[in-house]
């Protein structure tokens, strides 16, 4: 079941869980936890470290002024003042690591510090220690049950970890212990929504009104259960006081819109269809407002529905005709998709994106000809336009044209020696070409122009070890490649088979069979985990990954077929 967070305008949670850096509003209310012994200097080395490191702070010279603070806790190491000063400064830095370690400190000074519990409970979930935040606030709450926001907080990670009778508990809670709060109650209706239980979620959302009546998004979440249980005049109503309030509120416009058309009220449907697209010409945002609406449901259908009512405001709209036709070819519509795309004139802002569109849906249709004849129009039109380039060279290895990709990325690379992604399609043609070393020296442009670069790490990584080469090497480059992507199942298959080429086949095999988890479909995951099990002893399962595998690549001259007809010579 997906949980969906939604985002109120006055509640904490959402400054709470935006980022890693920990924000005013937060730090505000850790501040007022507590009270944290001031310092009383009687040091004059300790008054000077601190000073040093308050100019420095003011100054933007954050290393400096840990440095200082530093010493200063040097001369005072039972200050929890200066540990707190330490620990703000890190966090201002971004480094949770560093400031996990104080906040420890303070903790084990201080076991029950109010306010170092909540921070260790946000750094514990910006570093996605999900059940360390849990202990943390859970804490927080047993020595101080007044705590609303760490009810929130708590509820949330609760969510975010799937546990929904927890956080279901937890807002039972907060709604009890603070009746006046709405936030307790906003979020049960959320939960009773999706689980289907109307009449809660339904009572909920009103008493989370009946304590914030100017709150928008309960409003919608109840008009959104009236439609469910037909209760038409309801719904109506409700959409109508939002817009009473904010006559140009752009959701309730689209979303009343397309009720009055599923219910057959044509005429309201047109008129508030018309509004919407004459309002879009002036404001963008009421496309972001359609699409953001349909698109998260993938409800296709209605986007259309909704811009080609709005086009009957606005016929002329590039920006209407280019998510019309987006929305058709959601909807694999692409006639029709293409008679919107083409409407969009060539000096719209949307024309670019338009043309490679155009390009994608006959790449679709397996007209790849065509598509590669339409991006190379683009280039001569637009010769610096990077994404046309990638986009052409994609098109010309599908194509099996690997020599005219080099030809176009080569090209490209020499006027865009910094651009990381033109040397990583460059990599993937030569490797198509079987130019291994000019693989492996374009790979290695990626990773050092971005050593963030996951695919880049992964593919070089790769082809050291399919190579049997640089092995340790091997290892280092996908294990980073990993870190950043630690669910990607062909990352877990390249350093499965780095351990295969070491001849640690028990450290192969279960990197192997987690990436044949996490794709099970793939044919070369299959083989290496045959390859792995073979290795093992496992006779039975290798035979069966190959099989998997042949059936997948529908090859019976491969040589995977030998593979098989080895291991049953051997059984």
């Amino acid at each position: 079941m997906k949980y969906i967070i939604e985002k109120l305008n006055i509640i904490l949670i959402i400054f709470f869980f935006t980022g890693c850096v920990i924000n005013t509003p937060y730090l505000s209310m850790v501040q007022k936890q507590k009270k944290i012994r001031e310092p009383s200097f009687t040091s004059d080395r300790r008054y000077y470290y601190f000073t040093q490191a308050q100019l420095q702070s003011i100054r933007g010279n954050l290393d400096a002024a840990v440095d200082y603070l530093q010493q200063a806790i040097i001369c005072d190491n039972e200050s929890i003042f200066l540990k707190k000063e330490l620990l703000l400064l890190y966090l201002r830095m971004n480094k949770a690591n560093k400031g996990l370690e104080v906040v420890k400190g303070i903790l084990q000074q201080e076991p029950d510090n109010v306010a170092a519990l909540i921070l260790l409970g946000k750094l514990n979930y910006d570093m996605g220690n999900l059940e360390n935040a849990i202990n943390a606030y859970s804490r927080v709450i047993e020595i101080d049950a007044e705590q609303e926001d760490i009810y929130l907080f708590l509820g949330n990670i609760y969510l975010k970890k799937g546990e929904i009778t927890k956080a279901e508990t937890l807002y039972k809670k907060l709604a009890e212990k603070f009746p006046e709060s709405y936030a307790g109650h906003f979020f049960l209706g959320k939960i009773y929504a999706d689980k289907g239980n109307l009449s809660k979620a339904k009572k909920e959302f009103q008493r989370t009104l009946e304590i914030e009546p100017e709150l928008e998004i309960p409003q919608f979440e109840l008009a959104k259960i009236f439609i469910q249980t037909g209760e038409k005049k309801k719904a109506i109503n409700t959409y109508k006081n939002i817009l009473e309030k904010q006559p140009d509120n752009s959701r309730a416009l689209t979303e009343l819109a397309y009720y009055y058309h599923r219910i057959n009220r044509k005429k309201n449907a047109e008129e508030l269809f018309i509004k919407l697209g004459k309002k879009s010409i002036k404001d963008i945002s009421v496309i972001k407002t359609v699409s953001s609406i349909f698109f998260s449901e993938k409800n296709y259908n209605g986007a259309c529905t909704v811009y080609e009512g709005m086009l009957k405001g606005a016929p002329n709209s590039d920006s209407i005709h280019y998510s019309a036709g987006l929305s058709y070819d959601l909807n694999k519509k692409y006639k029709k998709a293409l008679l919107h795309y083409n409407k969009v004139k060539h000096e719209s802002n949307f024309y670019e994106k338009t043309v490679f569109n155009i390009a994608f849906i006959h790449g679709k249709l397996g007209e790849i000809d065509r598509a590669i004849a339409i991006l190379k129009k683009n280039l001569k039109e637009f010769p610096d336009s990077i994404p046309t380039i990638l986009y052409l060279s994609s098109f010309y290895n599908e194509a099996g044209e690997f020599d005219k990709s080099v030809t176009l990325l080569k090209q490209s690379v020499e006027i865009n020696p910094d651009y990381a992604e033109l040397h990583f399609r460059l990599g993937l043609a030569y490797d198509k070409l079987g130019l291994k070393n000019d693989c492996i020296k374009a790979m290695q442009s990626v990773v050092r122009l971005n050593p963030q670069h996951a695919e880049g790490l992964n593919y070089l990584g790769y082809t050291y070890a399919d190579m049997g080469e640089n092995l340790d090497k091997a290892e280092e480059l996908v294990k980073k490649a990993l870190k950043l992507r630690p669910d990607d199942g062909y990352i877990m298959d390249s350093l499965g088979w780095v351990y295969f080429k070491k001849k640690i086949y028990e450290k192969a095999l279960e990197y192997l069979i987690k990436a044949a988890e996490l794709i099970p479909d793939d044919p070369t995951i299959q083989e290496h985990l045959g390859d792995a099990y073979s290795q093992t002893g496992d006779k039975k399962k290798a035979l069966e990954a190959y099989k998997n595998s042949l059936l997948k690549i529908n090859d019976n001259e491969s040589d995977i077929q030998q593979k098989i007809l080895n291991l049953q010579n051997n059984m």
